[in-house]
């Protein structure tokens, strides 16, 4: 440490003079002790980051129309993994990544509301198209078995189908929440290796 110019124990590592005073701060998730003066620089110097975080630009309607672009590229990887009878739902979580990337790419907003706005995107596309394709194949199997029931009443008075389908709509939901947690994470991560976490 005396090599990179820290004199160590009993020294403030931020401006080198000694410590007669001194506050601990955190800062990235580490405790340094400091003394009062240079606690309060970096406290200012957080205060600031912060304040100009808030304050980036961007646009809440580019950034959604980001978001719907990536919701229905995983709509579309949505159906055909459904039609190929594999777990479809997993797509959603990969759909809300792609969605915030997205979201981003189309200068959205990069404030607190932008996973939300990717997640509320991905899933209300997820559930849409998922409730109309499951009126098409009811519409088809009633036409099947000569039912005068159509879409959805004919699901719901068969047991089998209409579990199925309240099972397709909960697991968008979970999986779709399941993104939002890892996105929401991964941000989460980033901005705190990108500014200062002082209390």
């Amino acid at each position: 440490m005396k090599d990179q110019g820290v004199k160590g124990k009993g020294f403030c590592p931020a401006c080198g003079e000694e410590l007669v005073e001194y506050e601990k701060i955190q800062v990235n998730d580490v405790y340094v002790t400091v003394d009062p003066a240079c606690a309060n620089s970096m406290r200012e110097a957080s205060t600031l980051q912060e304040k100009e975080f808030k304050e980036i630009p961007g646009n809440y309607f580019k950034g959604f129309l980001g978001s719907l672009i990536g919701a229905t590229v995983g709509c579309v990887a949505w159906f055909i993994l459904y039609q190929l009878g594999f777990v479809s739902a997993l797509i959603a979580l990969f759909a809300v990544m792609l969605a915030d990337f997205l979201y981003v790419k189309f200068e959205g907003k990069k404030d607190k509301f932008r996973v939300l706005i990717s997640t509320a995107t991905v899933l209300v596309m997820f559930e849409l198209v998922c409730f109309f394709m499951w009126i098409v194949i009811g519409n088809g199997l009633a036409i099947t078995d000569g039912s005068n029931l159509n879409g959805l009443a004919y699901i719901f008075s068969i047991a089998e189908y209409k579990g199925a389908f309240i099972y397709d709509m909960i697991m968008n939901l979970v999986f779709t929440g399941i993104g939002a947690a890892i996105q929401g994470s991964i941000i989460a991560k980033k901005n705190k290796q990108e500014k200062l976490q002082i209390k």
